[in-house]
């Protein structure tokens, strides 16, 4: 049987900015800092906008409540989506369970990263690489958690890696040592 999407307005649809990069923000336009704190119903939010697919609550207890049982690690969910959607709104979720974020209400720095990157656009990249991903949120038992957030870093810091030394390289073979130095000290 398939979940009934959970269909939002798109007149009152209002696009949040989740920042990924060092310590983690949520904001929303015209307001001031963040609007969750460092929590688990924000490394959710960023699990899910990174993910960009639909997570079954049996993964999310898993990776957030390992060890707890599974009528707590449920009702753990259950209290951080609540959570999110307070904060939010309560059309955040494009679906309820798998659970999915609404397309185009998320909107991460790490998103405009990776476009840029596609784009050759490195040093305007650079300025967006602010400190590792998702620092602060840290979870005592999380290994799943853990493990998800460090093979994060690492892809992202080698597919940044490997886009700088592209284009050396190729600055290098053109002849344009200015350049290819540049984009070494990115």
């Amino acid at each position: 049987m398939n979940p009934e999407p959970i269909v939002s307005n798109p007149v009152d649809d209002v696009t949040y900015h989740l920042k990924l990069f060092s310590t983690p923000e949520l904001g929303a336009p015209g307001q001031e800092g963040s609007l969750l704190p460092l929590s688990k119903p924000l490394a959710v939010l960023a699990y899910l906008a990174v993910e960009a697919r639909a997570v079954s609550r049996p993964e999310l207890v898993e990776i957030f409540w390992p060890g707890v049982d599974g009528r707590h690690g449920k009702g753990s969910l259950r209290q951080a989506l609540w959570s999110l959607r307070k904060a939010l709104d309560p059309d955040i979720f494009a679906s309820d369970d798998p659970l999915e974020l609404a397309p185009g209400r998320i909107e991460t720095d790490l998103d405009r990263f990776r476009d840029l990157v596609a784009a050759g656009e490195l040093a305007e990249a650079g300025t967006l690489w602010t400190g590792s991903l998702l620092e602060g949120l840290e979870f005592p038992g999380a290994r799943e958690w853990r493990r998800w957030v460090d093979e994060l870093r690492t892809r992202e810091e080698r597919s940044f890696g490997d886009a700088l030394a592209g284009a050396a390289d190729e600055a290098r073979k053109s002849g344009d040592l200015r350049t290819a130095r540049s984009r070494l000290e990115l």
